[in-house]
């Protein structure tokens, strides 16, 4: 059998309200997330990180990455110290440096490691009857992911018929950096980012947005990541898009100075190889 390699994206959500305060030394940065390997897949070969930098600059900030075959037991709280019981499920670890972060990124921050740095991979094998494992991060300095992006006034999810735009729905007012100046969205989101306020009011997937402005998506479509999982159920419609919390009318509500947050500022991408 000829050798032959796939990708998976895997985007851990860290709720918006874990990150409204910074994470230090050995705090969980995000529990176990489920990924979902393909068949006849048996070696993890590389694994490259896409962070998002503290209020869009970049820090490059050393963290580990665990992995497990099971999810039966728990690191513990997010942006919380370390709290876990031994466990024979684990598979293997890796350390990110800030060593293995490239520098020439002015807004986010991308690491890489390779079949180069062996030593430092995990031995990850997995046989053919396994199709997921379980994957774990842990700061190893601060960790801030402060986004600088406010309202500025609050926002009545339930009357946003006159904020409609092109294929989504914005919110009523201009956002700031909390202090009346620019947000620079630009520098901090993207399309394609899911985006909560600090008490973890969904207000969903970014279709596109300005320096000041952002518009999300209501189309249905689902985003998909971490092997084939459902990361975003994006709403069907407007009507959908006001209720996604669960909550109806006023109280899904966004207070006005609530900053607002990517759910998943941390993406590793993993590398596998498959046959002999």
């Amino acid at each position: 059998m000829e050798q032959g390699y796939t990708y998976i994206d895997v985007k851990p959500t860290i709720p918006a309200s874990n990150q409204t305060t910074a994470f230090i030394q050995n705090d969980v940065l995000f529990d176990w997330t489920e990924v979902r390997i393909p068949a006849g897949v048996g070696r993890l070969i590389g694994v490259s990180v896409l962070m998002r930098g503290m209020n869009g600059a970049a820090g490059r900030p050393p963290f580990d990455v665990y992995f497990s075959k099971s999810n039966t037991f728990s690191l513990g709280n997010p942006n919380s110290a370390v709290d876990m019981q031994p466990n024979n499920d684990l598979l293997g670890a890796l350390s990110i440096t800030s060593a293995q972060y490239m520098t020439g990124l002015n807004h986010m921050e991308v690491a890489n490691m390779t079949t180069a740095s062996r030593t430092t991979l995990p031995s990850i094998e997995l046989t053919r009857n396994e199709h997921r494992i379980y994957i774990a991060g842990v700061a190893q300095t601060g960790f801030n992911f402060s986004t600088n992006v406010e309202t500025t006034a609050l926002e009545d999810m339930s009357d946003t018929t006159s904020n409609l735009g092109a294929g989504g729905v914005g919110l009523g007012s201009a956002l700031d950096d909390g202090s009346g100046g620019s947000s620079l969205c630009l520098d901090k989101f993207a399309p394609g980012d899911v985006i909560h306020a600090e008490d973890d009011i969904i207000l969903g997937e970014i279709a596109s947005l300005t320096a000041t402005t952002i518009t999300f998506r209501y189309d249905g479509v689902k985003q998909y990541s971490n092997g084939g999982l459902v990361l975003y159920d994006t709403p069907v419609d407007i009507a959908a898009w006001r209720v996604q919390n669960g909550t109806g009318a006023t109280d899904g509500d966004v207070t006005a100075d609530f900053e607002l947050y990517n759910i998943h500022p941390i993406t590793l991408k993993l590398s596998f190889a498959y046959g002999a």
